[in-house]
């Protein structure tokens, strides 16, 4: 839980630094009447096979709503995140 909390934390100050960057909004805190733009991670999933190996996927994703986002990957578990790219690993399950 303490995981997704930072991550949370940490997707958000991304998306207000990329905000001011771009000078979409003179108040950075004002997240509301802010547009924002779509950010694209390097996507990493290692999923665990029945067989104990485990499988790697990598892709490219544009993500418009981290809440998205997170709830099509909400079963995964966070390996890896930086403003660029995000690892998820899904051990196998019965």
């Amino acid at each position: 839980m303490k995981k997704i909390q930072r991550l949370l934390i940490l997707l958000y100050l991304i998306q207000v630094s990329l905000a001011s960057e771009n000078g979409m909004d003179e108040n950075p805190d004002d997240l509301s009447t802010m547009e924002r733009p779509p950010v694209t991670y390097e996507v990493i999933l290692y999923e665990q096979m029945e067989n104990g190996q485990w499988q790697k996927e990598q892709k490219a994703i544009t993500i418009w709503a981290m809440e998205d986002f997170w709830s099509q990957y909400a079963d995964w578990e966070i390996v890896d995140l930086n403003t660029k790219t995000i690892t998820l690993k899904k051990p196998f399950s019965t």
